[in-house]
């Protein structure tokens, strides 16, 4: 069934014109499931507190698709681009720094619903979102529509080359990558949820695993900044116990 723009906006409050509006806006297209949506916005805080659905689960599913489509993106852009060149830079720019950066430019921290009383625009919950906000687009549009996203707010040209130009020396997790590249070591990231029950806000820990083996472990709020606590520990252990002549 087809709805018309004023067929929409007739069964919608204000306030619900407005984020749908807002959707048309950001996503570039109708949106068919709006309630998907509003689960991206909704962290678990509030979502514990109404009993509704909280995004979690989309920002699981946004994290991967953004993975491939980054990788997609960089690997036509980069045709002479070696694997690790590639893996470095896509770990930037679906690093927690860059989509937080995008998210906020987007004005996602005036949608996110989320209680508490501090300021989330200095938290990772504005990339969360935009993580769960692909995850939506990709599940009501399909994957074109996703990928011109990506394409038009978070791998375009302007912030691979800004990317390129400004390398990688405070992105711990890419450089690990690139090291096991170059040394044909696999190089795993186990992060899991560590919060207790009742914590407004989740904590993370991540272990690095090289080649089957325990290396590094991090904790963060957020699971990137784990990930890179974990990198910065394992960068100061690997050359001792993967020596080159190896």
């Amino acid at each position: 069934m087809k709805f018309c723009f004023s067929d929409i906006t007739r069964l919608l409050s204000p306030e619900g014109r407005k984020f749908f509006l807002f959707i048309c806006r950001t996503a570039g297209y109708w949106p068919r499931n709006i309630s998907l949506y509003e689960t991206a916005f909704t962290h678990r805080s509030a979502a514990n507190f109404k009993h509704t659905n909280n995004n979690e689960r989309l920002e699981y599913l946004g994290d991967a698709i953004l993975d491939m489509l980054v990788a997609e993106i960089l690997f036509r852009k980069m045709p002479k681009a070696n694997e690790g060149r590639l893996t470095s830079l896509r770990a930037m720019i679906v690093s927690r720094k860059h989509l937080n950066g995008v998210a906020k430019k987007l004005e996602f921290c005036k949608k996110i619903n989320y209680k508490a009383s501090h300021n989330i625009s200095n938290t990772h919950l504005p990339g969360d979102a935009l993580e769960a906000f692909v995850a939506a687009m990709y599940l009501d549009g399909g994957l074109r529509v996703v990928r011109r996203f990506v394409r038009k707010h978070i791998a375009n040209d302007e912030s691979i080359n800004t990317f390129m130009n400004t390398g990688s020396e405070d992105n711990y997790k890419s450089r690990l990558l690139e090291w096991g590249q170059h040394r044909r070591l696999q190089v795993v990231f186990d992060t899991r949820v560590v919060d207790v029950d009742g914590s407004k806000v989740p904590a993370f820990c991540s272990d690095v695993v090289v080649d089957g083996h325990w290396v590094a472990s991090g904790e963060g709020r957020a699971k990137k900044q784990a990930e890179q606590n974990a990198a910065y520990s394992a960068l100061l252990e690997v050359d001792k116990i993967f020596p080159i002549d190896n």
